[in-house]
């Protein structure tokens, strides 16, 4: 191959850089993408190219080297990956770059000129410069670092104000068309910032200890007659309806069974009483755990402090 009829224009549009964690070694490898053209056309084929690292622009002695076989060129374009082990310590780098027809065995063809490493494989530098020794000045940290005491430190807030209550029994209501409490046989799986208050067999009523924005999802399983309706709402102190939290569902079938689940927000302050309560229009129906399985609950009841 001549080496006058071969010039090569540079995309170096560094694709894709690979890392690992800092804790093991680094992906030294990242993507080289350039154009290949004879006489001023972008050829086509497979070429052997082969890469050497200068810490100079001209001459000089090559701090690595890699031949890449049999890449493919198409309308001059081609894709690679090159690895040199990372020897980025800071300093300028150019890469020097020469071809041959793939499988020729003949002589590499040196384009010139050097091109010129771009900033973005230097990002391998970073898992040694990101060591740090010694006592760092309070002076020295970002604002966000919140000082617990005079030798450690968090940036890791505390969650409060979330619970997760379930029930495994079938619940059954002395009372038609009249808004009755669920219990709960497990209340309490998950709590913090609510405590609880004993009603029959289980926990029904949940007392908030801190303020603020919540987000409540219930979700029951319910059986009983052809076309009842089944409600579920929750409350707050004396049976005050929380607004939007109201769902219904009708069964359909004989002995049917359907699914009511429900989602929604509601403003809590300091020792409010929260509740769920259940009416249908007949005591036929109840809540009945879904399955035969014992930790399949009849009824769950999830709520997050959000805000």
């Amino acid at each position: 191959m001549n080496k006058k009829l071969l010039s090569f224009a540079s995309l170096i549009a560094v694709a894709s850089l690979a890392f690992a964690p800092v804790s093991q070694a680094a992906n030294t490898a990242f993507t080289y993408q350039g154009n290949l053209q004879q006489n001023g056309a972008p050829v086509s084929g497979s070429y052997d190219i082969q890469f050497a690292l200068y810490p100079v622009v001209s001459n000089g002695t090559a701090t690595a080297t890699l031949t890449n076989l049999a890449v493919g060129v198409t309308n001059g374009l081609f894709t690679t990956t090159l690895d040199f082990s990372n020897p980025f310590n800071g300093s300028s780098f150019w890469l020097d770059i020469a071809v041959r027809p793939a499988g020729s065995g003949g002589a590499f063809s040196e384009l010139s000129p050097r091109q010129p490493l771009t900033a973005s494989p230097y990002a391998l530098y970073a898992p040694s410069a990101g060591t740090v020794t010694g006592i760092i000045s309070v002076t020295n940290l970002p604002p966000a670092v919140v000082l617990t005491n005079s030798t450690s430190l968090t940036n890791s807030p505390t969650r409060t104000g979330y619970l997760f209550a379930y029930d495994l029994t079938t619940q059954t209501f002395p009372s038609a068309n009249t808004y009755q409490p669920i219990t709960f046989s497990v209340p309490g799986t998950l709590l913090n910032g609510w405590t609880l208050s004993q009603i029959g067999p289980g926990s029904s009523t949940f007392t908030a200890t801190n303020a603020g924005l919540y987000l409540f999802q219930y979700q029951a399983q319910v059986s009983g007659t052809n076309g009842s309706v089944a409600n579920i709402k929750a409350t707050l102190n004396n049976n005050a309806e929380i607004t939007g939290s109201e769902s219904a569902v009708t069964l359909s079938g004989t002995n049917s069974v359907a699914i009511l689940s429900h989602t929604f927000l509601a403003q809590i302050n300091v020792n409010d009483v929260f509740k769920l309560q259940f009416a249908a229009p007949t005591t036929g129906v109840t809540l009945v755990p879904n399955g035969t399985a014992s930790t399949r609950p009849s009824i769950t009841l999830t709520v997050v402090k959000i805000n």
